[in-house]
């Protein structure tokens, strides 16, 4: 990585074709890629979504061209792959998307992704789901509403995808007598726009964030609920509460709870019917609605019946006949059905009532641990497996958070946002209830395999709590369309890579540097390649030095990947901290050569060639070996100093000894000297 701007070839860096432009020249229009002009004087509320206001827009190359423009909610991730994907939708009757973006937007005063989409000719078939119309007959249903959209839905199954947006106030008239034209499904993540009316049992059950991708089925339900409700010109439950609408759909069945009193016209009945069986397995395909629309051929599907007991289960002051109706009950009422769940009362239910042992002997292993499973079964974690048990189909449910496992990836944009409703999402996927669900799928469909193995990738994720990991790293992985949410550069709007160099570019003059989690994060999910060594460099950073050096690594791949060409201030930022980066060198005339390289590729704004003169290889290794002779030779004069010090103390200590002994001598001359006077004294 060191040697980056010696290997970085000059056209990586150029700029790419068709980038999503801003207006330019502060025109008082906004406009995307200098092309289309959007009007924020001209809202289009019939247009607008819960997550996304409509306005006018021109195309100035075309201007015969009707079109519109969604300003999305950058909080909320929309369907980038779905975007991608609409080239193949040319032919097909559904709003179309033209271009998308990141403009200035007037109104906000801030970056802001827009979608450019054509408009309908008409007006939505039901301006609100509380109003009446006049009800649309049988023949303008097959007509104009099925044959349409079951081209439309076989082209979305294609592709992997499905719309999850089909209900009445999204469905418009051509503005002639030509086919029915079902509206975006871009702007936000899979169903969620949609009543829980018009969503199948299972989805309906969760929060609008985790209903899922799902599958053409599902389309299909929504699509027997519209014409239901076109047939009828009113919505039949609109009195109806929602989690009591789920009651009585989990207890009679959706057809049941939506015809309750009324007669849906007659040749129409049997496709209605078909289409809201609440089993997808036993649910109309397109074929089957298509050879109705076609020929009038309706062979109405068999349903298949849950188990029912005589006896209810008594619960929260109700009685409940069915594994589904218990496990709704329970997940509404999750303290009071945690007791429950402690005790043995659900299995002998099961085994006396619904005489199903073997359902009594699965909701008993649901307190032991499993392989690969947490070694100890919580409460909380006994409760979700029971509800999965009595109710196989279903969401995955845990603590008053219910997600299907296609739709933990959008889940966990709006679960990171709030500290409490995290915690339970790590904790959901933590206690490996996805597999448990998954292990009691008969016959797992191609969404549930998806979910399971997002929810193993995030699981890997979560289990690395450094910067560029855990829940962030979830949020864009798993949600593409999803802008950068660092809170200092979410005025930026950054959807891609690119977006957000930029904005890290300005964020620089005000000498802002740091890789904050959701910047480390959204790069790592943004780069095409890995960077995950880098970011545990960068966690794992003793000094400032290093963590400095693993930043500018981290910006210069990107950078020399991604672009932009030139990032002046992020290049300028660092090169004021070049005392600290130049501190492996010991070299003083190397570390002189390398600031003035630095200083001469500071001004380039290229951190791949910055990095690469701080990082040269060739200059580390020159100075490594100059400072380890450097070193050596200071060793063998440490050696030298040693060795002279030790003959001076050797020198010192026989003068020592030799002074004591000549001392002793003359000593002993003196006393014999004396000795010979006093003798000699005495004889005289």
């Amino acid at each position: 990585m060191a040697d980056l701007a010696i290997e970085a070839a000059e056209e990586l860096l150029a700029e790419p074709e068709g980038a999503y432009a801003a207006d330019s020249g502060g025109a008082s229009v906004p406009s995307l890629d200098g092309r289309f002009e959007i009007k924020p004087e001209q809202e289009l509320p019939h247009l607008s979504t819960s997550n996304a206001r409509a306005f006018a827009a021109v195309d100035n190359a075309d201007v015969t061209k009707s079109l519109y423009a969604l300003v999305t909610d950058s909080g909320i991730p929309f369907r980038l792959n779905a975007l991608n994907g609409s080239r193949d939708l040319i032919d097909l009757s559904v709003v179309k998307p033209v271009q998308w973006g990141g403009i200035d937007w007037p109104q906000t005063q801030r970056r802001e992704t827009v979608i450019i989409l054509e408009r309908p000719g008409g007006e939505a078939l039901m301006p609100s789901l509380d109003a009446a119309i006049k009800p649309l007959t049988v023949q303008e249903i097959a007509d104009h509403l099925v044959k349409p959209m079951v081209a439309l839905l076989n082209v979305l199954d294609e592709q992997g995808l499905a719309h999850r947006s089909i209900r009445p106030t999204n469905i418009f008239r051509s503005g002639g007598d030509g086919p029915f034209i079902a509206g975006e499904f871009f702007s936000a993540p899979p169903g969620f726009h949609q009543p829980a009316a018009f969503e199948s049992f299972e989805r309906a059950m969760c929060a609008p964030g985790g209903r899922g991708t799902g599958e053409i089925a599902d389309d299909l339900f929504a699509l027997g609920v519209t014409a239901l409700f076109l047939s009828l010109g009113k919505n039949p439950v609109a009195a109806i509460d929602e989690k009591e609408l789920l009651a009585t759909r989990a207890q009679l069945g959706s057809y049941a709870a939506y015809t309750a009193g009324l007669n849906p016209p007659g040749d129409l009945a049997p496709a209605i019917r078909s289409l809201l069986i609440d089993n997808p397995r036993d649910r109309w395909t397109t074929d089957d609605l298509a050879r109705w629309a076609g020929i009038g051929v309706a062979v109405q599907a068999k349903t298949s019946s849950l188990p029912r007991s005589e006896r209810g289960f008594e619960f929260a002051g109700g009685q409940y006949h069915t594994g589904r109706e218990l496990a709704l009950a329970f997940s509404q009422n999750w303290v009071a059905a945690r007791s429950i769940a402690q005790t043995d009362a659900i299995q002998r239910w099961a085994e006396r009532s619904i005489e199903n042992r073997e359902l009594s002997r699965q909701l008993d292993e649901c307190r032991h641990s499993s392989d690969g499973g947490p070694r100890m079964v919580s409460d909380d974690l006994l409760l979700a497996r029971t509800i999965v048990t009595l109710d196989p189909e279903g969401p995955l449910r845990y603590r008053g958070l219910n997600v299907m496992p296609d739709g933990l990836g959008p889940m966990c944009a709006f679960a990171a946002v709030d500290e409490e409703t995290a915690k339970t999402f790590k904790e959901l996927l933590t206690s490996q209830l996805m597999n448990f669900w998954y292990d009691k799928q008969i016959r797992p469909a191609r969404w549930a395999a998806i979910g399971k193995g997002d929810a193993e990738k995030m699981l890997a994720y979560l289990k690395k709590p450094g910067p560029g990991f855990a829940i962030e790293r979830c949020v864009y992985e798993m949600n593409k369309g999803m802008a950068c949410q660092s809170p200092r550069f979410k005025d930026a709007n950054a959807v891609q890579i690119r977006d957000l160099m930029e904005a890290l570019d300005i964020g620089a003059q005000r000498g802002e540097q740091q890789l904050d989690r959701h910047v480390a994060a959204f790069l790592a999910a943004r780069y095409s390649g890995s960077i995950d060594s880098e970011l545990k460099e960068f966690s794992n950073a003793e000094t400032g030095e290093e963590a400095l050096v693993a930043q500018l690594t981290i910006f210069a791949a990107v950078q020399f990947k991604h672009g932009p060409r030139k990032l002046p201030n992020l290049t300028a930022l660092f090169f004021d901290h070049l005392d600290l980066l130049l501190a492996p060198f010991h070299n003083t005339e190397l570390r002189a050569l390398i600031r003035r390289s630095a200083a001469q590729v500071a001004e380039s704004g290229k951190l791949p060639e910055l990095l690469g003169v701080l990082r040269n290889r060739n200059y580390m290794r020159m100075d490594k070996k100059g400072f380890d002779r450097a070193r050596q030779y200071y060793a063998q004069l440490q050696r030298s100093i040693r060795h002279q010090e030790g003959l001076l103390a050797r020198i010192a200590v026989n003068s020592l000894e030799k002074g004591r002994v000549v001392a002793a001598y003359t000593a002993s001359c003196i006393c014999a000297t004396v000795v010979v006077l006093v003798v000699l004294g005495g004889m005289g």
